[in-house]
């Protein structure tokens, strides 16, 4: 009677032949019609069974007296409904999302993160040189951005503004020995 696993079974107009102790004064729904297996998940006093319907056809032939004819009682039949209380599986399916979920926050913030640090430390090199190109002024001509440690992406355009401050600087002596 204290049993999670219930059956019944029925005719295929849906009237009770015999069911399970376990069921109590309870019974499994049916809908006339019912005529191929098939799934179906249910509250049941409150708990989640999950019900499978199976048809038995019962092809009974009998003699038509008026016409002679054999004929075949196609509403002759049973249905065999089983249950059984699926808690369990549902609390280990909400328990996996649960897990996931959390797992999916954890990686995505844990990439976040790491593309962050990624982002920041390949950025450096960049920040570096402009800090030292906004020092650079008239008074302070003989300063130069370090190609050393820079990567080689950028290690070019280094080159390229040393040359350019190079030449400036030059161009700011030149000025300054003229009107000397």
């Amino acid at each position: 009677p204290k049993s999670g696993s219930f059956f019944q079974i029925r005719r295929l107009d849906g009237t009770i032949i015999e069911k399970s102790t376990s069921l109590g004064e309870r019974e499994l729904p049916f809908q006339a019609g019912e005529h191929r297996t098939h799934f179906k998940t249910i509250l049941l006093a409150g708990t989640s069974v999950r019900v499978v319907n199976f048809q038995i056809p019962k092809n009974r032939q009998s003699n038509d007296k008026e016409k002679g004819l054999l004929t075949k009682h196609k509403r002759d039949g049973l249905v065999i409904q089983c249950a059984e209380i699926i808690q369990e599986q549902i609390t280990v399916i909400w328990n996996y999302g649960l897990v996931l979920a959390i797992s999916i926050f954890f990686v995505m913030t844990t990439s976040a993160s790491g593309a962050f640090f990624i982002a920041r430390k390949a950025l450096m090199p960049v920040k570096e040189i402009s800090a030292t190109v906004g020092r650079i002024s008239e008074s302070n001509l003989s300063e130069r951005i370090s190609v050393k440690n820079t990567p080689s992406e950028l290690s070019a355009l280094s080159a390229s503004f040393n040359r350019t401050f190079d030449r400036l600087e030059n161009s700011f002596k030149q000025i300054g020995r003229a009107h000397v």
